[in-house]
């Protein structure tokens, strides 16, 4: 029998519990920051599983960082969320929802009234596709090991996630998601979180599995009668029933003997999003780009214009959707054929597919070596993606000197000794803490650019200086913190961490002679930080 792994995230306590009830042979793994996994073995159809389960805690920035640590840990093929949600629509108590996308509704502007910036997170198309397979006949109930009478049912729809236990219909959160959200049928706190997590790791297929605890109002009484424990054994029970259907990893065939991976970088897609918004702005159907390379437009929104749908089109595409035969391979092609003197073009393939082209087959050969690593751009791109990460947290008052201290790191950055992570790589309308959280699990080293600024800010006092010093009190990355101005940090919890200048002169007090010798010392400190060594 062929054996894989496979990944079974939780929130709570019941819901681990179900999850683990399906499994035999359990033992536990720890991780080295202090995550313990139970490990088990899942046997069903000819196909034999190895599964690890873990408890996140509620939260999507929580489940987030759980999942990137898990996926690097065990690298799996397959990953669940399996839990419990609130019915708002469509469902009774002990249905189960598999989400065939998340939206995270509390992104958005708060001016006089809220506008939403919608976030959304697809579950893999493969997994959507069996799960419609197993709610349609309700076979998964035969794994249930005490049902109820409740002829529970599945059904595949999406669902919102936010950060919040919404627990009344006359809420201003139920009124906002039934205004915004129409077409979900149920409300959590995790599932947005554990896809974007997906979304940096593509080569993983991810699915949202729920099941329905409470219908909001009443939702204590419903808890107090043991729907949270009820609920959690039928979405338990309808994972593993889809994944006991899961018989092949997911490949696709471009050509004959081509296999077509899946690029895994998030550089590779941020570049190629840029590359198609430039050249097709009016969307994937601008000149029937999508349908010429082989997509499915009844597949992808055509309801959205401009950025907004290449950006849901080539999340589908990262996620296996979009049509049975596109792939990035056939789209890059397709757009080096439409503009094959486009300079922009030709450099981020990097010669893989030539400007003229007697032998489709062989381009296409050539690309999947470039894809497989993830890039087009050559070593300094993929080797990139390996080095260390910096994780510089600043006051945005204080942009100008993490200006000058990313000019300062560039020769090493450009040597690829480490990569350097700030929040201008947040895409507009994502999620802040969460790619926040994202960058942590992969941080070694973080620089504090201290300043009177720096303590003002709320989002650093209450959430990113937080996890910074619990990831360093646990061993997971060290702390190095830049006197940018006079500030109350000896009275913090930095005074017990190393400075990386000399408080009593902090760089804003230094004339620019003396700042630039005292940048390249800061520099080298982070190079020494991050197990590089001394500067050659």
């Amino acid at each position: 029998m062929e054996k894989r792994i496979a990944i079974v995230l939780t929130a709570l306590s019941a819901e681990f519990k179900a999850a683990r009830a399906h499994l035999t042979g359990l033992h536990t793994v720890e991780h080295p920051s202090g995550t313990i996994y139970e490990m088990g073995e899942f046997s069903s159809g000819g196909q034999h599983w190895t599964v690890a389960i873990v408890q996140t805690g509620p939260g999507n920035v929580r489940a987030a960082i759980e999942a990137e640590r898990v996926i690097a840990r065990f690298n799996p093929s397959h990953v669940f969320f399996v839990g419990v949600a609130g019915g708002i629509k469509d469902v009774k108590l002990g249905d189960v929802v598999a989400a065939s996308k998340v939206y995270g509704y509390e992104s958005g502007k708060a001016g006089e009234e809220f506008r939403t910036r919608t976030d959304i997170g697809e579950s893999s198309y493969d997994l959507v596709q069996r799960a419609m397979t197993v709610a349609r006949d309700d076979k998964w109930q035969h794994r249930l090991f005490d049902p109820r009478h409740t002829n529970p049912h599945g059904i595949v729809a999406p669902i919102a996630a936010g950060e919040k236990v919404v627990s009344s219909t006359s809420s201003p959160t139920f009124t906002l998601l039934t205004k915004h959200f129409s077409d979900a049928v149920a409300v959590e706190m995790e599932g947005l979180g554990v896809l974007r997590a997906g979304y940096a790791n593509p080569g993983v297929r991810l699915l949202v599995v729920r099941g329905i605890s409470d219908l909001i109002d009443n939702k204590a009484l419903s808890d107090s009668h043991g729907w949270q424990e009820t609920a959690s054994a039928h979405a338990a029970a309808f994972a593993f029933e889809v994944l006991s259907g899961v018989t092949s990893d997911h490949t696709e065939q471009l050509l004959p003997g081509v296999s077509v991976p899946i690029p895994e970088s998030p550089e590779w897609w941020e570049k190629m999003e840029r590359l198609a918004i430039e050249l097709y702005p009016r969307g994937p159907d601008d000149g029937q780009i999508w349908s010429r390379a082989s997509g499915d437009v009844s597949l992808i929104d055509l309801g959205l214009i401009g950025k907004a749908s290449w950006h849901s089109a080539l999340r589908k595409l990262r996620l296996g959707g979009g049509g049975r035969k596109i792939s990035a391979v056939s789209l890059l092609t397709t757009m080096q054929e439409d503009f094959s003197n486009n300079k922009a073009l030709r450099t981020f393939a990097s010669g893989s597919i030539p400007a003229t082209k007697p032998d489709r087959s062989v381009d296409l050969m050539h690309l999947e070596e470039g894809i497989k690593g993830g890039s087009f751009g050559g070593s300094q791109e993929s080797h990139s993606l390996l080095a260390e990460k910096i994780f510089v947290s600043y006051s945005h008052t204080d942009r100008q000197w993490l200006d000058e201290l990313l000019i300062t790191l560039k020769p090493y950055v450009r040597e690829e000794l480490f990569d350097v992570w700030e929040d201008s790589r947040i895409s507009v309308g994502s999620l802040w803490e969460q790619e926040i959280g994202l960058a942590l699990a992969k941080t070694k080293v973080a620089v504090l650019l201290v300043s009177r600024h720096f303590f003002g800010s709320d989002f650093i006092a209450r959430k990113e200086l937080p996890l910074l010093l619990a990831a360093a009190e646990r061993g997971d990355l060290k702390i190095l913190w830049i006197a940018v101005s006079a500030s109350p940090v000896d009275e913090s919890p930095l005074r017990r961490y190393q400075a990386a200048n000399d408080p009593r002169h902090p760089l804003n007090s230094l004339s620019k002679s003396e700042l630039d010798l005292e940048l390249v010392k800061i520099a080298r400190q982070i190079k020494a930080a991050a197990g590089s060594g001394e500067p050659k």
